[in-house]
């Protein structure tokens, strides 16, 4: 399955670390809950049970597409983060290791591989070209 993550060139998306700009309302919720908030509505078990696994720490998160990653962070939130340095990492993950929530996806650093990097500016425009390469 393939999944789009904004990260930086150390593999660290923009919510590492404590007390960050984007972990901050009002980004965060309730447009985007946390995994923590939204434990009602996962889609699966295995979502469920990575929720209540405490050794989550080989985990990223991302997203199925990049429409879901658009709807995550707006246009001037993306402006932000490419200026920060940040890309959109596209991700080839195991199926096996992936827990499909309603707004994201966690999966495991170790059963997945970095496929192709986008930079943060191919966002809000047309993409067909990203997606299907």
């Amino acid at each position: 399955m393939t999944v789009y993550r904004i990260e930086n060139n150390k593999h660290k998306g923009p919510y590492a670390g404590t007390n960050t700009p984007w972990t901050s309302h009002p980004h965060m919720y309730p447009h985007n809950p946390s995994p923590f908030d939204e434990w009602e509505h996962l889609k699966n078990e295995a979502a469920k049970s990575f929720m209540e696994n405490k050794n989550r720490d080989d985990h990223l998160f991302g997203f199925l597409s990049l429409e879901d990653l658009e709807d995550w962070f707006d246009h001037e939130e993306i402006e932000r983060l490419n200026r920060e340095g940040f890309h959109v990492a596209v991700y080839e993950v195991s199926v096996d290791s992936a827990y499909i929530m309603s707004r994201q996806v966690a999966f495991s650093q170790h059963d997945s591989v970095i496929i192709r990097s986008l930079p943060s500016s191919c966002l809000y425009k047309e993409y067909a070209e990203y997606e299907d390469a």
